[in-house]
């Protein structure tokens, strides 16, 4: 579908993708400047629907729930149904002809490279007076955001990456440039909420990469969780290899800590060449034993953030951080 803007001179296509067998519609837009003037996006919307219910229909304020998906850190996939009144949604008497809406909405957002930190990419509604629920899944590995309010006589809502007003992010599109938003699929089932995860779980499954990782399903053991919690050494390594291929895992994973000479490592991350305190023999002795074991050596790495005690802090431009203010943005020593 192609809209256009004849006064700023913006085409808006927008991508609508069927499966077939699959009740789910994967939703993008791309966003051109067909003019010759810069033009500044906030925020473009991947999937924007109203009328997922109607205030005009019997018992609509019991009846109507949103399924919000709650998730932190050891707590995750905490899904909770609210009523539309105790979100503050409520039916105020507005006419398909009258106001557009009273402003209110519901926002689940979410800030920064972990797209999980609070809640899930996901949302549902739930239509009780006609066994409807619809789901929606935000395909991205950063902020996103989505939100549903009243407009008119329905309930709507919109999804899809990142906004200025929740996230300070912004596009400028130069003449012909063109942006394209993150996927959002939709799943729309007879039944609750539970019934969504059918048509979703198919979903994930027909659009996923084929790779010999579908079938193999290899088992690989990551030395950080109850094991050595970002403290590895040559020597403390040892044994944990080999008690790992023991069990049959096939990968192993050295975790956090290898680079850092000092117990304290979190602040000295970005510079990513193993410790010399830590691997006397360097890097070589530890992977050369994993593979003497029977597994594939694997190593974490976060090159997305710098701790402010790391050497290679000093060395790098500023255009390498995020800053604020003309200060380089420090979260917990990063």
């Amino acid at each position: 579908m192609v809209q256009r803007d004849p006064i700023r001179d913006i085409r808006v296509s927008t991508n609508w993708q069927f499966f077939p067998g699959i009740a789910a519609i994967r939703s993008s837009s791309t966003v051109t400047n067909e003019g010759r003037t810069p033009v500044t996006l906030e925020y473009l919307s991947s999937f924007a629907f109203n009328g997922l219910a109607e205030f005009a229909d019997v018992d609509r304020a019991a009846a109507v729930t949103v399924a919000i998906p709650n998730n932190t850190f050891f707590g995750e996939f905490q899904w909770v149904e609210h009523t539309l009144p105790n979100l503050g949604i409520i039916d105020v008497g507005f006419s398909p002809h009258g106001e557009h809406s009273t402003k209110k909405r519901v926002v689940v957002t979410n800030i920064g490279s972990n797209p999980t930190a609070e809640y899930l990419p996901m949302g549902a509604l739930t239509d009780a007076n006609h066994g409807l629920t619809w789901a929606w899944q935000i395909e991205h590995n950063g902020s996103w955001h989505w939100e549903l309010g009243d407009h008119l006589t329905g309930i709507y809502v919109t999804a899809g990456g990142p906004t200025d007003q929740e996230h300070q992010w912004r596009k400028l599109l130069l003449a012909g440039d063109s942006f394209e938003s993150v996927p959002v699929v939709v799943v729309a089932v007879v039944g609750g909420l539970a019934e969504t995860f059918k048509p979703l779980t198919a979903y994930r499954r027909r659009i996923r990469r084929a790779n010999s990782d579908n079938i193999e399903l290899p088992v690989v053991f990551n030395d950080f969780m109850n094991s050595l919690m970002a403290e590895p050494t040559e020597a403390k390594l040892q044994p944990v290899i080999s008690a790992a291929a023991a069990v049959g895992c096939e990968y192993f994973c050295v975790d956090a800590g290898w680079y850092s000479d000092e117990p304290g490592w979190w602040k000295t991350v970005g510079e990513w060449v193993e410790s010399s305190a830590r691997f006397p023999h360097g890097f070589v002795t530890v992977f050369d034993a994993i593979r003497a074991a029977g597994m594939v050596p694997g190593l974490w790495i976060e090159p997305e953030v710098v701790g402010i005690d790391s050497p290679i802090a000093r060395d790098l431009p500023h255009s390498a951080f995020f800053e604020r203010n003309g200060e380089r943005v420090n979260a917990a020593g990063r």
